[in-house]
């Protein structure tokens, strides 16, 4: 009883979860803003498919007790089945038995009318021997006088008459005895036939128990089969909506990233800056390691900075990296959507560790206007995958201003006179971009952070 309301009541949240995974399928939502209201039925799937994992594995486990016992319930069948066989042999061999019997007693009654009808046939005839020999009276002084025979033979024909009537008393007896033992075996058999009759019908009670016990165990274990149909009918329901709120979780995620995506590309030429202050290296100005930087082409821009002055995010993502870059300092590495990326670099302070998600506006770090190793100012830069973009194109128009143009002589050799055999200048194509860690879709998965001790150029990996 408690397994099938528990089967009811799985089936009723599965049908409760079926208007929540429609209705995300549809893109039906209430009144509630959209971030917030996706980000709730983001975590109410997600805790509806935990759920249903914990009810599948329930039931998963309630299938196999059903199966153990379903095991024991076939294996008690084939025993109850053995010993009604067993017993069904018994009984036939009682009733051939009692029939064996029966035969026997029907050739006794038989053997015993014959035996009744030989003694009623000798008893007749020794009363007419007996009435006979009364008639004769005893040989005495009269019948020797008027018979016709000698004395001797009047003594040997009543001897003879004597020996006959006894010899007939006798038979009679024999006859009685004889009966008299048949209707003791008569009754000996009827005897058995009784005890037979006994234990034929004890047989028969132990197999209508043995068939009432088989009609029990089956009937339970139709049960348990009905159960385990059940069971294996909740696993699948609860598998197809787990597999359709899986679904609607990953079309939930991805249509929150194409949200992401449109929002970030839909805020280009709309966000503030890092920092305030001045330009003073451009997006692919070539360089000479001047005192701003040693690279000899940028991929971001370099921002003036004058005093400690605080960083801030320029839009909301996730930190993927907080730490020393070789070649460029401190750094954070800001992962906003589909492998848009912003770095900046240059910190005198960071204030944010990785896995932080950030939002417009928060607090990154510091940086002042001492001139590191690697240049002076702050480093700016906007990443989409492996491509560098201009950030001044995503920034508000007017948001920084370009700090006057300086005249970099170039080392010697680097101009028309340098010799024949020295190397090229290297391209902007050719300057190597930020080291950008390993991520996958999971913004929450740890960086790949570099590695801090390799000796490696301001650009290089």
């Amino acid at each position: 009883m408690s397994g099938r309301f528990f089967l009811l009541c799985t089936l009723l949240s599965l049908l409760a979860l079926s208007p929540q995974a429609e209705a995300a399928k549809t893109g039906r939502s209430d009144t509630r803003p959209a971030k917030t209201t996706q980000a709730l039925s983001e975590e109410e799937t997600r805790i509806s498919i935990r759920q249903l994992e914990e009810s599948i594995q329930a039931q998963e486990e309630r299938l196999e007790e059903n199966a153990g016992r379903e095991h024991g319930l076939l294996a008690e069948l084939q025993r109850l089945d053995m010993a009604m066989d067993e017993q069904r042999r018994q009984l036939e061999d009682l009733q051939a038995r009692q029939d064996e019997k029966q035969a026997l007693i029907e050739a006794r009654a038989q053997e015993l009318a014959r035996l009744a009808g030989q003694h009623r046939q000798l008893q007749e005839h020794l009363m007419k021997r007996m009435r006979a020999s009364y008639l004769m009276g005893k040989t005495g002084l009269f019948n020797a006088l008027f018979s016709s025979s000698s004395m001797g033979e009047l003594v040997r024909s009543n001897e003879a008459f004597r020996s006959l009537v006894t010899y007939d008393r006798e038979h009679l007896l024999r006859f009685r005895e004889s009966m008299q033992e048949v209707e003791r075996a008569k009754q000996a058999l009827a005897r058995e036939q009784d005890e037979l009759a006994q234990l034929i019908a004890e047989a028969g009670e132990q197999q209508h128990q043995l068939q009432l016990a088989a009609d029990r165990q089956k009937q339970f274990l139709d049960k348990v089969q009905t159960e385990r149909s059940l069971h294996e009918r909740a696993i699948q329901e609860m598998n197809r909506a787990q597999r359709e709120l899986t679904d609607t979780l990953k079309r939930m995620a991805d249509e929150e990233r194409q949200r992401v995506v449109r929002a970030f590309t839909g805020s280009k030429g709309k966000l503030p800056p890092p920092i305030e202050g001045s330009i003073i290296r451009s997006f692919m100005e070539p360089g000479f390691g001047d005192e701003v930087d040693s690279a000899p082409f940028a991929h971001g821009i370099t921002i003036g900075v004058d005093g400690e002055r605080e960083v801030r995010a320029v839009y909301g993502g996730v930190v993927i990296y907080a730490d020393y870059m070789p070649g460029y300092g401190k750094m954070v590495i800001i992962e906003h959507a589909q492998q848009y990326y912003t770095v900046t670099a240059k910190f005198a302070k960071i204030l944010v560790g990785e896995k932080t998600r950030v939002a417009q506006g928060d607090l990154l770090g510091t940086t002042d206007t001492f001139a590191t190793l690697i240049g002076k100012g702050l480093y700016f830069e906007v990443r989409h995958g492996s491509v560098a973009e201009d950030p001044t194109t995503w920034l508000k128009p007017g948001a920084l201003s370009r700090a006057p143009k300086k005249t970099v002589l170039p080392p010697a050799g680097a101009g028309p006179e340098k010799p024949a055999d020295a190397p090229p200048a290297p391209s902007p194509d050719e300057t190597p971009l930020v080291p950008i860690p390993n991520q996958n879709d999971n913004q929450e998965a740890p960086p790949v952070p570099p590695d801090k001790h390799a000796e490696t150029t301001p650009e290089a990996e």
